[in-house]
């Protein structure tokens, strides 16, 4: 009966070490970029004082003094919707010439009702003050802010 023998090689069993311990690093990098890619849920806020807490100072100043007091109020009005819709939409700003993505926006319809409108294209930009990057946030602003939206838009 013939026995094998086998040679101890130090630089052979290293290298098998750091394979193995290679594969286990990649495992791990893995399970992190799984992790890492999941969309991240956020509470959408319902209250303009919370939002205007957790903006970046975008817009400067909420409140813009003017003699005439009726255009004071809709213009503040319409910055309140702005900050409210760059809140939202978590700094997306709609690119109109990407003409494969809707855009969602919040206009009055016939009844002067508050209204959702998705459009595509340039020409449409102008169809809404407020743009938003998906139909749930749209509906979330209406249902929340609808007050500031009428004065801003009415």
């Amino acid at each position: 009966m013939k026995t094998e023998t086998y040679t101890y090689d130090p630089k052979e069993f290293k290298k098998m070490e750091l394979e193995k311990r290679i594969e286990t690093l990649q495992a791990e990098l893995d399970k992190i970029k799984a992790e890492v890619s999941k969309p991240v849920e956020r509470e959408l806020l319902t209250d303009y004082e919370k939002i205007w807490d957790n903006l970046d100072n975008k817009y400067g100043s909420a409140f813009v003094s003017i003699v005439v007091k009726p255009l004071h109020y809709k213009i503040n009005a319409i910055i309140r919707c702005l900050e409210i819709a760059h809140y939202l939409n978590d700094g997306w700003v709609p690119d109109w010439e990407d003409k494969d993505k809707w855009k969602h926006g919040i206009t009055l319809n016939h009844d002067n009702e508050l209204d959702i409108i998705c459009r595509k294209l340039p020409r449409y930009r102008i169809d809404s003050l407020i743009w938003l990057k998906d139909k749930k946030l749209a509906v979330h602003m209406i249902e929340h802010f609808s007050e500031i939206i009428l004065e801003a838009i009415a």
